[in-house]
């Protein structure tokens, strides 16, 4: 059986010391979070090699969510896990999704190169078109189980 554990922190400063202190207290085995959130987190492994050992002793599983995760944070990331988790694999993800489409709509994940800088690839099932939308894209996406004709 697995638990589940959602705290009333959020990405921003003054906020997410409600994050840390509970990580400070649950070593999880998945963490999910925004690329906002990340940089604080790594903003505070970095400094405090205690909450570090504790958030890194049974994790196995980091999403990134909502947007890319820059490079840069993603090595930061590397870095404190092969310092504090030498011992076993994390796996780090990126994805992207809504609630309409389920959590995931695009997955990226394996050893990216130092420039990767995505939010993945549609997942089997996923039809994602790029819509013109002045000087950017929108993504629009369909699952087959959600939502049916949001390309059309």
């Amino acid at each position: 059986m697995e638990t589940y554990y959602c705290d009333a922190g959020k990405p921003v400063p003054g906020a997410f010391e409600v994050t840390l202190n509970n990580l400070r207290e649950i070593a999880s085995t998945s963490y999910y979070n925004v690329p906002r959130g990340f940089a604080l987190l790594l903003d505070a492994l970095e400094a405090d090699a205690g909450l570090a050992a504790t958030f890194f002793s049974r994790l196995r599983l980091i999403c990134n969510a909502g947007a890319a995760l820059p490079g840069a944070a993603r090595h930061r990331l590397q870095a404190l896990v092969a310092r504090y988790a030498p011992e076993h694999e994390i796996a780090i993800i990126s994805s992207w999704g809504t609630t309409e489409t389920a959590p995931l709509a695009t997955g990226a994940w394996g050893d990216p190169p130092p420039e990767f800088d995505s939010i993945g690839v549609p997942m089997p099932g996923v039809t994602i078109k790029l819509a013109p939308d002045g000087d950017r894209y929108e993504i629009l996406r369909e699952r087959p189980e959600r939502h049916a004709g949001l390309l059309a």
